[in-house]
This record gives C-alpha cells, sequence and structure tokens, in this order.
C-alpha cells in the first residue's frame, strides 16, 4: 500500500523543521555526550528497574529546554495553555516529523518512569 503524495501546511513545514532544528541543537548533542550512558543498561536503569538519576536528569534537561523553545505543549489545548495543535490539527508528532517509516530512536522511551 503506498502513500499518497500531499502538501503539508506552512505551518506543518514551520514545526516540523524547528522541532528538526531542536532536536540537532539540544537532542543530538546530550545524546553524544552521554553515549557511554546510552549503551548501558545498567547505567540508564536502578536496579528496581527505574531510570537512572542521570538519566532523569537528561530527560529534565530536555522537557525544559523544549518548553522554552515552545515544543513541550504544543499539542495540549489552548484552554489548558498549550498551543492547541491537537493531532486532529495535522499537529501530531507523525505528520511533523515525516511518518512512521524512517523514525530514529535516540534512547529509551521517555514517556512516564516505570
Amino acid at each position: 500500500m503506498g502513500a499518497i503524495a500531499t502538501e503539508l501546511p506552512e505551518d506543518v513545514v514551520a514545526a516540523r523543521e524547528g522541532l528538526i532544528a531542536f532536536a540537532e541543537q539540544e537532542v543530538l548533542p546530550r545524546h553524544a555526550a552521554n553515549r557511554a550512558l546510552f549503551e548501558n543498561p545498567r547505567a540508564l536503569y536502578r536496579e528496581d528497574g527505574r531510570f537512572s538519576d542521570e538519566l532523569i536528569g537528561l530527560i529534565g534537561e530536555v522537557r525544559q529546554a523544549s518548553a522554552r523553545a515552545g515544543f513541550y505543549q504544543m499539542c495540549t489545548p489552548e484552554e489548558l495553555g498549550g498551543g492547541g495543535r491537537g493531532h486532529g490539527r495535522g499537529g501530531g508528532g507523525r505528520a511533523l516529523v515525516g511518518g512512521g517509516s524512517h523514525e530514529a530512536t535516540l534512547g529509551p522511551t521517555v514517556g512516564h518512569d516505570p
């Protein structure tokens, strides 16, 4: 099943470019500087299976940087203080970064601490 080629709206293209620039400036340098951490599961996780303090610190740094850049709450409704780019407006992550066919994994999924 092939994809249908469509032009993305300007605001989605701008958001995608901003997210890519953010990843290049904020995420990838931290990943490179902490390569040993990301390559060692024993350093990533505590004995109880929760994220290590070092990883939690890095997650916090990226979250704060993303909030300053306006990305952390971009899909949260405006009435709750977010950017209002709900997933139904083409603001979901897959539309912004180009779909699921070539997504990169930069480390563990950081949705929550188990």
